[in-house]
Parts: C-alpha cells; structure tokens; sequence
C-alpha cells in the first residue's frame, strides 16, 4: 500500500471516507476507510464478470426472448454481492409495463433454461442469479449461499411514501 496512507487513522482530521492509490502502472486503485480498524482498504468498483463462452448464451435469450433478457439484465444490474435480489411481481409489472402473466413466462423460461433459480422465504422470491454465467464476487466465494439480497420495492407497493414529504429546519 502507498506509504502516505499507511498507517493513518480516522481521527486524522485529512480522512475522506473513500480515497485512491496509484498503483505502479499509474492506475487509480479505490480505498474505503474501515471504521472499525481506522485503516484504508482496497476495495472493487462495482462490476461483474461473466464468462466469455456463455455469450452466446445470453444473446440467443435476447433472440428468442426480449423480455425474459431484460429482465436478466435487470436482475444482474440490480443483484447484490451475493448473486441474489427480491422483487415482487408487481414491481417487474411497474418496470416492465407488461402484465404479471407475460412475467411469470418470461421468469419461467429463465428458471427452465437455468438463467436463475427461485429460493422462497414466506411469501418472497429470492432470485438467485446463476454463477456459472455471471458473479460479482470472487470466484472463491461463490459456492456460498448466503442471502443477503437487494430487496427492490416499487412505490406502488410502499406503505408510506418515503422522503416525499417537505424537511422544514427551525430557526
């Protein structure tokens, strides 16, 4: 690690939660300040990987079923380091402005073709995106099962409406 930022804490007042390095090629490599420790640490830009040799894969899906790709895509963007997302079905109606019918086949097709798998949890699915087509961790981590998934709530859906109310400050 660069020398200016080893060893530097989060009590000097210099610290920005996030920093950069410069590795010995001249490229920018991010760092994140963890709070426990008061050290940098490097951390990965947002990305995901795919093997190359299931491209075409994907791009038959994107032939053969539009709708079914984007939502793929969707779930890839919007996923969480563990491969995972819930989201109901009026959601993707609200997203994709088809019906829950025209969903659940576009959904089924990507279960049947092995796109993704469906974990339930009460009355949620837990689409579980297949690693053997993308990941986002490394490749050692992604045996694990762990569910700590993106929940995507449309407003429709949300009980109370969330930050549409006006913040009055005193004074």
């Amino acid at each position: 690690m660069d020398n200016s930022i080893k060893g530097r804490t989060k009590k000097d007042v210099r610290f920005k939660e996030y920093a950069f390095r410069t590795d010995e090629d001249g490229n920018k490599i991010p760092l994140k300040l963890n709070k426990e420790t008061g050290e940098y640490e490097e951390k990965n830009p947002p990305f995901f990987q795919l093997y190359k040799q299931n491209t075409p894969l994907i791009r038959k899906l994107i032939k053969t079923n539009p709708l079914a790709a984007q939502i793929f895509i969707f779930f890839i963007e919007n996923m969480d380091g563990t491969n995972a997302i819930i989201i109901s079905y009026q959601a993707m109606e609200e997203i994709f402005e088809v019906s829950r019918r025209t969903i659940n086949r576009a959904i089924k097709e990507l279960k049947e073709n092995k796109y993704i798998d469906i974990q339930k949890s009460g009355n949620m699915n837990i689409y579980c995106i297949n690693a053997a087509l993308v990941w986002q961790q490394s490749r050692k981590k992604i045996k694990f099962a762990k569910f700590k998934a993106t929940v995507y709530i449309s407003e429709s859906e949300q009980t109370r409406k969330i930050f549409h109310s006006e913040i009055k400050t005193k004074g």
